[in-house]
């Protein structure tokens, strides 16, 4: 009935929010693919006043928060026209096949409009826009909300500069981490926000490997950035589709020569993942290996000094300590573990702006760390 959702995204532009501007999207979205469809009961006047009642509720839920934390515009008209859609189908949906007693005993249920609106906000707003500022927010815990916003206005702010260069191994190397940064950031918070602690903190220990990552990209010369993505191109060798056969042939020249310049003898996958840092001079002299403990680990803190990895690990793998932990204490863990290494990426990309991007919009810079002041104060407050 209702397989043309997509369509939304080709009508007009919403100029004024209107009754009118709504009863033509219910009336459209409720007509019947198939006259002789049995299931079509609705009626446009029922839905038109019902979607009303979960805009007053979606409004009343808004207005019962912090406006700060929440990280998008209040009055986004885009967004509550693809709500007015979502309410529709979701609840055209829900009613079909309903007697008519039935049905508007659910229609004038409080909590069932409640329920449904958050549903649909949810689904409309968490971790949907990827690469802009996307609209998020919790529903039980606003540092997450607030960690994914600032999330996304270095995002952004990122995005803005890369439009200023092009073909910079340094700036592409750095995209590559941040980006994948950004997401395991976003899992992250998703997962704590549905209470899922343990698996926030695996998640956790990726980004943790990506956070070394970018913080020795980024204050190392080019020449390791550029070493850095001849390697991703030979992790990519496995994966059929992203070279043409004179490219594999090339990458794979390539990855002879270094492991004949570093007599290697076979392709193991640490030297795969980590034979990029046998470029930096700092690998043979703290005697480094190709891995993160022991490789990537000491060279990184250089920069920055960070001692939680063995402890997340401890949480994650040891079900004595993580039963050992209230469900608060694990909660307000997982939390520190997420502003730490937001912290030291928001540095480190600072930095970067700062050394290498001349003009960059430090009015916005200034914005995120003001963001990062108030996310350490939301910490120090959490029960």
């Amino acid at each position: 009935m209702f397989d043309n959702f997509e369509l939304w995204k080709d009508l007009a532009f919403l100029e004024k929010f209107s009754d009118n501007f709504l009863r033509n999207e219910v009336k459209y979205y409720l007509e019947p693919k198939r006259k002789d469809d049995p299931n079509v009961i609705l009626k446009e006047n029922v839905i038109f006043n019902y979607v009303k009642c979960v805009e007053k509720a979606y409004y009343d839920f808004l207005n019962k928060n912090d406006k700060k934390l929440v990280s998008y515009p209040i009055d986004d008209k885009n967004l509550l026209k693809e709500m007015i859609i979502q309410v529709t189908e979701k609840h055209a949906s829900r009613i079909k096949g309903l007697n008519d007693y039935d049905r508007i005993q659910l229609q004038d249920s409080n909590r069932y409009k409640q329920e449904l609106c958050e549903n649909i906000v949810r689904e409309l707003i968490v971790n949907k826009h990827i690469g802009q500022i996307s609209k998020n927010i919790s529903f039980f815990n606003p540092f997450v909300s607030k960690i994914i916003m600032v999330v996304n206005l270095l995002h952004k702010l990122y995005k803005d500069q890369y439009k200023q260069i092009k073909d910079d191994d340094k700036l592409n190397a750095v995209g590559n981490v941040f980006l994948r940064i950004t997401e395991q950031m976003k899992s992250c918070c998703l997962l704590v926000d549905n209470a899922l602690l343990n698996d926030a903190i695996t998640i956790w220990r990726s980004l943790f490997e990506s956070e070394l990552t970018l913080t020795v990209l980024i204050y190392q010369p080019l020449k390791i950035s550029e070493a850095y993505l001849r390697f991703i191109a030979f992790q990519n060798l496995d994966n059929p589709y992203i070279f043409d056969d004179e490219e594999r042939k090339e990458v794979e020249e390539d990855l002879e020569n270094i492991m004949k310049h570093y007599k290697i003898t076979n392709r193991k996958k640490d030297f795969i993942h980590y034979g990029w840092l046998m470029f930096l001079s700092d690998f043979e002299e703290k005697n480094c290996k190709l891995n993160l403990k022991d490789g990537l680990l000491p060279i990184a803190e250089s920069y920055i000094k960070y001692e939680q990895y063995e402890s997340a690990s401890k949480v994650s793998h040891s079900a004595y300590f993580a039963r050992s932990l209230s469900y608060k204490e694990s909660t307000k863990f997982v939390l520190n573990l997420l502003y730490y290494s937001f912290a030291n990426v928001t540095n480190a990309m600072k930095y970067y702006f700062e050394r290498y991007i001349k003009n960059f919009n430090s009015d916005a810079l200034i914005e995120i760390l003001i963001n990062l002041k108030i996310l350490r104060d939301m910490l120090d407050k959490l029960d």
